[in-house]
């Protein structure tokens, strides 16, 4: 059965300062609430969101997910988890959304083989009243192994010449992907290709229907693409080596561009971890 649980002091919470929390390496971890509160206050949506600037899990030293606040609430919320203005900012390891059972549990986050876990948390500087942080997780004493779990890829404004097609650079293709979110609505088409084949090829009014027909929540002023659109688990991007691609298959992220304004892109890339 999961425990819910209270984890050990944050240490180094503070204006301008990162707070580190370090996990026990045994049992598997679902998912991890943070509550915020400020002179003992809980924080409102808008205070978490400006003032904490960035989220890190890393596993044995290497980050594998970033977040800050705001692209965390919107990720949960396009999964279905509304933020809750009321200090806590939920880190969901696993995928409720899914539509078998064995899909939800599959990226819980086993301890099998796992050296280091912490968490890091970076607070902006001149936050005025006393803070704190306290953590709980969903937590089994079962130890699982590691296996596949969601990391996030970040590319960060990409530049747009002018309205028409653009082939997004810097993807991360040694990763297998769920999808990506887009932040910015700036787009007529999105054309992502592997090996020359068209993945997808449709204006966003149709993917982001397509969305909304299985249940999930495209978020204003963000675009998405996903394989697993349909909340079946399996669905992927297939970009990172295989032994038909051994240095990966060539993907070209096409899209049409509505107006020339950079943006910035979220991966859900899947896989063992970094």
């Amino acid at each position: 059965m999961p425990r819910q649980l209270k984890s050990p002091q944050v240490n180094g919470v503070g204006t301008g300062q990162t707070a580190t929390l370090t996990f026990p390496t045994s049992g598997t971890f679902r998912d991890i609430h943070l509550l915020y509160k400020r002179a003992g206050v809980v924080a409102t949506q808008a205070q978490m969101e400006a003032e904490i600037e960035e989220i890190r899990l890393n596993i044995n030293g290497k980050t594998q997910q970033s977040w800050t606040v705001a692209d965390l609430f919107k990720h949960n919320a396009f999964f279905g988890t509304p933020p809750a203005d009321d200090g806590f900012i939920p880190i969901i390891l696993v995928q409720p959304h899914r539509r078998e059972t064995a899909g939800e549990d599959v990226f819980a986050w086993g301890m099998g083989g796992v050296s280091t876990f912490t968490i890091e948390v970076d607070f902006a500087a001149g936050i005025v009243p006393a803070i704190t942080l306290d953590v709980y997780t969903d937590w089994s004493p079962i130890t699982t192994p590691l296996g596949l779990i969601l990391k996030t890829r970040h590319i960060s404004q990409v530049s747009v010449a002018g309205v028409g097609r653009l082939t997004v650079p810097n993807i991360d293709a040694q990763q297998n992907y769920l999808g990506w979110h887009i932040k910015s609505r700036d787009f007529s088409n999105l054309r992502p290709k592997l090996e020359g084949a068209e993945l997808v090829n449709a204006p966003i009014e149709v993917l982001h229907k397509r969305l909304e027909q299985y249940g999930l929540v495209p978020q204003t002023g963000w675009t998405h693409l996903m394989a697993d659109y349909d909340r079946r688990f399996g669905g992927s991007f297939p970009l990172a080596p295989s032994k038909q691609f051994l240095q990966g298959p060539l993907f070209e992220f096409e899209v049409e561009m509505s107006a020339a304004n950079s943006f910035d892109m979220i991966g859900l890339a899947v896989g063992q971890a970094d």
